[in-house]
């Protein structure tokens, strides 16, 4: 059986991890996240990384920044992808109507409204391809 390799992420992981596109939750942008959407290559808050994890390992695996132990696949994943790279993503290939009904940055202070804003996004048919793009690319990673 392969298994792979986990370590806490280095001072300097941590220094490229939170690249200036990746200093502020790519879902609310609070400040300074200290959580990760290993899926989708983004860092999020606590908050919104709890929101996350309730949409299932499937969906989103969230792993801490500074708790965790990380795979250099999942590090590498999280170099290839990246706050702006998924924002520009939905942003591009999202319709008007699922941009209006899944933007959390717009006056979303209610935990309920948020969840079934980001449930409805990362539940997409979007969401799954970009998911795919970055599985592909780890793919073609390993060679």
């Amino acid at each position: 059986v392969f298994t792979m390799s986990a370590y806490p992420l280095t001072p300097h992981q941590l220094a490229e991890l939170k690249r200036t596109s990746n200093n502020k939750c790519a879902e609310c942008s609070s400040q300074n996240p200290a959580w990760a959407s290993v899926s989708y290559g983004i860092v999020i808050c606590l908050d919104c990384a709890g929101i996350h994890r309730g949409l299932g390992v499937h969906v989103s695996f969230v792993r801490s920044i500074t708790m965790d132990d990380w795979s250099s696949d999942q590090f590498d994943r999280m170099m290839r992808g990246g706050n702006d790279k998924w924002n520009e993503y939905w942003a591009k290939n999202a319709s008007a109507a699922e941009l209006a009904s899944c933007n959390v940055t717009d006056n979303v202070v209610d935990r309920k409204e948020m969840a079934q804003k980001l449930k409805a996004k990362y539940e997409s048919e979007i969401a799954r391809s970009y998911r795919e793009l970055l599985s592909l690319a780890d793919g073609a990673s390993r060679g």
